[in-house]
């Protein structure tokens, strides 16, 4: 009953304090990520070691564009890179502006250590079509996994940020079997219905990567803390003493480290 009574407190007041990353969330001055003492310390289940010389100093590299339709026939506008046997459907985060393209900074590591990466527009965003609707955005994650099999990549790994990873965790919760998952400052609540919960969580038995600042900018540091304790065996969290949200971390002084960390959680899967 304690346990039952405690994952609901901690659902309820994430659902509350934290409620997505949609393009309308203006970010807050100052972070409020509050942990009671009673809090269990998060540590996680794997060490990874950064080695920052495997990065890839290249900052773009060539892509063909691919299109593929979600469930209501709306045409969603993706990029394919590499030709790796693990393919990485790549979810972007729905601040304002936000596409496909803030997972480039990945994009070229990705290749050199031989995977496939393909980052995709969500429905009414950036080149894909159709109006923005946060609560069918695990169709679309549905969408991408299904054009990457038609394309003979049946093993798929799906990385999302903010709300593209609530859009990952809700597809695999319904039964989409990625081989893993790479979680960036992903909320419970995305907002517009998209919801993980606790008990969905419990029965995702692939390998799983969360990543957060410790003072992210939105305050989601909570949510994935939540989600890290919740999950089952095999689970890493991941943070760093940034402010930066989701694929933003890309762009501060942790850059390396966070690619890196990735790259080594995909060579695990191997």
């Amino acid at each position: 009953m304690f346990k039952l009574l405690t994952r609901t407190v901690f659902l309820i007041a994430g659902l509350v304090l934290f409620s997505g990353c949609d393009r309308n969330i203006v970010p807050i001055a100052t972070p409020t990520v509050t942990l009671k003492p009673s809090t269990p310390t998060m540590t996680p289940t794997s060490t990874i070691t950064p080695t920052p010389t495997r990065i890839s100093t290249a900052t773009s590299v060539p892509g063909t564009s691919v299109t593929f339709l979600n469930e209501d026939g709306i045409q969603l506008a993706g990029t394919l890179y590499g030709s790796g046997d693990i393919a990485v459907i790549m979810a972007h985060q729905g601040t304002y502006g936000a596409t496909q393209a803030t997972w480039q900074p990945l994009i070229p590591a990705l290749i050199k250590d031989g995977f496939t990466g393909m980052p995709f527009d969500f429905r009414g965003f950036g080149q894909s079509g159709g109006p923005g609707r946060i609560g069918q955005l695990d169709d679309d994650i549905r969408a991408a996994a299904k054009y990457l099999r038609s394309q003979n990549y049946n093993r798929i790994v799906c990385a999302g940020s903010c709300m593209g990873g609530t859009a990952c965790l809700r597809a695999a919760i319904d039964g989409e079997p990625f081989i893993g998952l790479i979680i960036l400052a992903s909320p419970f609540d995305a907002s517009g219905g998209l919801v993980v919960n606790l008990e969905g969580l419990e029965q995702l038995t692939q390998p799983k990567l969360y990543i957060t600042g410790n003072q992210d900018a939105y305050g989601i540091a909570w949510d994935i803390k939540r989600m890290y304790e919740f999950s089952t065996e095999p689970r890493t969290l991941l943070t760093f003493e940034q402010r930066a949200h989701g694929t933003d971390l890309f762009q501060t002084a942790s850059r390396d480290e966070l690619i890196d960390a990735i790259l080594n959680f995909l060579i695990s899967l191997r």
